[in-house]
């Protein structure tokens, strides 16, 4: 029982920020003012300030332990991928990285909470039809950064990466920016309840070696390309989940 009340409190809480920040959103999007760049920045500062809290909390709350997470990206057009082994991930990314576009799951499109701040910041929708990835492409070609987790959804086995990452990665962006999450021990997965939660859990967000498209096999066709640079991630988050 104490183990369930420590995971309600920071989510109660985070749901009251979550009203109030709607009664802010509701008014970027009465008014159609978040349209306007500025807005949609100020929208994705309220979200990660709102995150960064909830990350607090719940460290306050021994509901988690994570070291500091120094994550400073200053180049632009970049796609930061990483897996996704659990329900924080996203959380975790947009609470360190600022103004950073990120891909979420389309069934928010239902979440009263949280739809009204996904709107105003411009997230996009995991649609995973060609609209998507066209979105995806121009909006790194527009120089913003994007968020995406190649799995598509929350790791259940074992790491599997989808090539849609690769496709928009080699048409859109300038680099690669990769992250390899960890979560100990395994919880707050796609099956798992988010009260039911084991004791000491340990997170970590790690920092891999950036790719830079532009030296990736420059001279080889795009479709080859595609393939290969798909490969060489998986390869990646392969050779890491086994140390």
């Amino acid at each position: 029982m104490i183990r369930i009340i420590r995971a309600f409190v920071p989510f109660f809480m985070f749901g009251i920020m979550c009203i109030a920040g709607n009664i802010i959103f509701i008014f970027f999007l009465v008014t159609q003012i978040y349209r306007f760049s500025i807005v949609t920045y100020i929208s994705r500062d309220i979200v990660m300030f709102a995150w960064k809290l909830f990350l607090v909390m719940i460290k306050y709350f021994k509901w988690i332990n994570y070291p500091k997470i120094n994550i400073d990206i200053k180049d632009k057009g970049c796609l930061i991928i990483a897996n996704h082994p659990s329900l924080l991930d996203v959380v975790f990314l947009i609470a360190h990285i600022r103004h950073c576009n990120c891909v979420v799951k389309k069934e928010l499109k239902r979440n009263i909470f949280l739809y009204p701040a996904i709107k105003c910041s411009r997230y996009i929708t995991n649609e995973f039809n060609e609209e998507f990835l066209n979105k995806c492409i121009n909006l790194l070609q527009q120089k913003e950064n994007l968020i995406i987790f190649p799995e598509g959804t929350r790791t259940v086995d074992k790491i599997n990466m989808h090539k849609g990452a690769s496709y928009i990665a080699v048409y859109g962006a300038e680099k690669i920016i990769p992250f390899y999450i960890t979560i100990e021990p395994k919880c707050l997965g796609k099956y798992d309840k988010w009260y039911n939660l084991p004791e000491n859990i340990n997170y970590n967000v790690i920092p891999l070696e950036e790719i830079c498209l532009s030296n990736f096999e420059k001279n080889v066709a795009a479709s080859l390309r595609v393939r290969h640079l798909h490969s060489f991630i998986k390869s990646i988050y392969e050779n890491y989940n086994k140390l």
